[in-house]
C-alpha cells in the first residue's frame, strides 16, 4: 500500500526474469509510478495496479482495478495494453484515463491524445474470441463507455480535462446525479455515504469540487444548491437526507 500521492519509481533491469508488483492504493490515497519503460501511471484511490518489475516480451501489459491515467511511453515495436475484467485497451504511445471500478455499471475510457484500440467483454470470453470480440478505436477527445447491465459500448465528445482533474485533487460534476458524486467522494475520503431518500439519489449536480478540502467542506457546497442535509456519526458514517 502507498500514502497519499506517494511516487514510485521503477528502473528497468535488462535480461531480468520477469516477476509482477501489485500496487494497491487504499481508499483516501491517490500514488504515481514511472514504469520501467517511461510509462507514467497515476493511480486512483481504491485502485490496484499491477505490472511487471520489467517489460521483456511483445507486448507491454498491465492490469488494473479501479482508475488510472496512464501516459504511455511510446514504443511501435511493443505495444502498450491495460486489462481489467471487461476491457482491453491497446496503444502505442497515448495519453488517457480508465475506470473499472468492480462496483461501477459503468466502465471507461477517455482518450487525451493518441488512439487506442479498446476490446470490451469479459476478459475470459476475450481470450476465446480473440481479435474479433466487440472491438473498435477511440480517438483524442472521445470517452468510450461500456455498460456492464446491457453490455452496450456507447461514445460521445467529452472535455477530457474533466476525466484527469481528480490527479490534482479536483473532481468535475457535469449534471452527474448524488450517488453516483458520494460513490466517488467515498473513495477520496475512505468514507461511509449513505443516501436515506430514494428520490434525491438522482438529483443531478455540476460543478467544481475541491477534494483537497475536507469532506464537511465539500458537502456544503453540494448543500448550497440543494434541499439535501447531512449528519455524521461518532464513527465517521455520513447520512444523507432531505431537510
Amino acid at each position: 500500500m502507498v500514502d497519499q500521492e506517494k511516487v514510485v519509481n521503477q528502473k528497468k533491469v535488462s535480461g531480468a526474469k520477469i516477476n509482477y508488483n501489485t500496487l494497491i492504493v487504499p481508499y483516501g490515497k491517490r500514488s504515481k509510478i514511472t514504469l520501467s519503460d517511461g510509462t507514467i501511471a497515476w493511480v486512483n484511490s481504491g485502485s490496484k495496479l499491477t505490472y511487471p518489475s520489467n517489460f521483456d516480451s511483445k507486448f507491454r501489459e498491465v492490469y488494473l482495478e479501479g482508475e488510472a491515467s496512464f501516459d504511455v511511453a511510446h514504443d511501435k515495436a511493443h505495444p502498450f495494453k491495460v486489462f481489467t475484467k471487461d476491457q482491453e485497451i491497446e496503444v502505442l504511445g497515448t495519453v488517457f484515463n480508465v475506470s473499472s471500478y468492480p462496483d461501477d455499471t459503468n466502465h471507461f475510457v477517455v482518450l487525451k491524445s493518441g488512439s487506442v484500440k479498446l476490446k470490451s467483454g469479459l476478459l475470459e470470453k476475450r481470450k476465446l474470441l480473440g481479435n474479433k470480440y466487440n472491438e473498435r478505436i477511440i480517438t483524442p477527445g472521445t470517452k468510450a463507455n461500456f455498460n456492464l447491465k446491457n453490455h452496450l459500448i456507447t461514445e460521445k465528445q467529452v472535455n477530457v480535462e474533466d476525466y484527469f482533474a481528480w490527479i490534482n485533487g479536483v473532481l468535475i460534476v457535469k449534471n452527474d446525479d448524488l450517488e453516483h458524486i458520494t460513490k466517488r467522494l467515498s473513495r477520496y475520503y475512505n468514507v461511509s455515504i449513505s443516501i436515506e431518500n430514494d428520490e434525491i439519489k438522482e438529483e443531478t449536480f455540476s460543478g467544481y469540487l475541491d477534494l483537497k478540502e475536507n469532506i464537511v467542506k465539500v458537502l456544503d457546497v453540494l448543500k448550497e444548491s440543494t434541499k439535501l442535509n447531512y449528519q455524521i456519526d461518532d464513527t465517521n458514517n455520513i447520512n444523507i437526507n432531505i431537510n
